[in-house]
């Protein structure tokens, strides 16, 4: 394979999307933690403080959601570790996984709980944003396959009584 033919089959393979952004949260009673989410994204380390001051993407200071936002470039699937590190420099993991990314504005939460020693992720993937509101529709839908079902039952029952036809 000619060198040309092999650099432009390899740079159409490893095209990124527009960068996006991942928020991550964690919510803790627990005061003055000094969190970092560790991250590999497509083959890179990341580092981004989780902070409880009301700067960046944290909304309030000292609410006790620790917040923090990863650049992703369109990865699909996270290594990621959230740690926090005491002023002595002992580090201790408080989450650890591989996530799949579902839309590429996703937010991410996480809950420590006191006494706790690992954080548990407590969010589902949002729904994306093309998702109609559906009202009423799906009640409605229900109730009507319940009535069709009762009155073929109903009419089952009432033929069970007859002979015969």
């Amino acid at each position: 394979m000619s060198p040309a033919l092999w650099l432009l089959l390899t740079t159409g393979a490893l095209a990124q999307e527009a960068p996006a952004t991942l928020t991550l949260a964690l919510v803790t009673a627990r005061e003055g933690l000094n969190v970092e989410a560790q991250g590999v994204v497509l083959g890179e380390a990341r580092a981004v403080p989780l902070r409880d001051d009301g700067q960046g993407p944290d909304e309030r200071a000292d609410d006790g959601v620790y917040t923090g936002a990863l650049v992703h470039d369109g990865a699909r699937v996270l290594s990621l570790r959230l740690a926090h590190r005491a002023p002595d420099g002992a580090e201790e993991t408080l989450w650890e996984g591989l996530e799949r990314v579902y839309s590429p504005e996703d937010r991410w939460v996480f809950r420590l709980d006191d006494g706790a020693p690992r954080a548990r992720r407590v969010a589902a993937p949002p729904l994306p944003p093309e998702t109609p509101d559906l009202g009423a529709a799906p009640t409605a839908a229900s109730l009507a396959w319940a009535g069709l079902v009762l009155l073929y039952v109903s009419t089952l029952l009432r033929r069970g009584g007859e002979g015969p036809p």
